[in-house]
């Protein structure tokens, strides 16, 4: 899906419209990059999931899209995308963090826009899975990488997260991306 043709592009839109009604949250995985459709589909989301590992030109990466995001919405006078970060292949909770603080200090100083961190996924246990074909979270329930991504995914969609905090997700994707909403 990285370049859509116009009658793809309407294909995707009437099959997401159908979905969008009868979901409470549709969550896209777009490929890497700043390609257009990539960046179509930030400016029509409720929330932006920034994945980054705590390599250098993840990081870099990272930020280009934040920051192109940021910057379109701003000069096409729309509010700038809701920014979240989940730092994947982490050893610990303190290199996540470090992620997290290093990437969130850029996008406040040079962005002025806040970069919340959802969660991590750590990096153990996911390769064999990876190796396998199959998904960590169904060969590796208990493993730490699939406790990381229930618990992300708990806080984007289904409730309140454990500290009383809303949900990512809100209606309106489609009329969003097709410039209505």
């Amino acid at each position: 899906m990285t370049r859509l043709s116009d009658e793809q592009r309407a294909s995707l839109i009437a099959g997401l419209t159908t979905l969008e009604s009868r979901s409470d949250l549709i969550l896209i995985d777009t490929s890497a990059g700043l390609t257009p459709d990539v960046l179509s589909f930030v400016s029509a989301a409720d929330a932006t999931i920034v994945v980054a590992t705590p390599e250098p030109t993840s990081i870099a990466d990272a930020y280009a899209l934040m920051k192109v995001a940021v910057t379109q919405a701003r000069d096409a006078g729309r509010e700038p995308p809701r920014l979240l970060l989940v730092v994947n292949q982490a050893r610990n909770r303190a290199e996540a963090r470090r992620v997290h603080a290093r990437l969130s200090m850029v996008c406040d100083r040079f962005l002025a826009t806040t970069l919340p961190l959802l969660g991590m996924v750590r990096g153990r246990g996911a390769r064999a899975a990876v190796r396998a074909r199959r998904p960590y979270t169904i060969a590796s329930r208990g493993a730490a990488c699939s406790k990381d991504v229930r618990g992300a995914g708990g806080r984007c969609g289904g409730g309140r997260t454990r500290r009383g905090r809303g949900t990512v997700a809100k209606a309106g994707l489609v009329r969003r991306w097709m410039g209505r909403g």
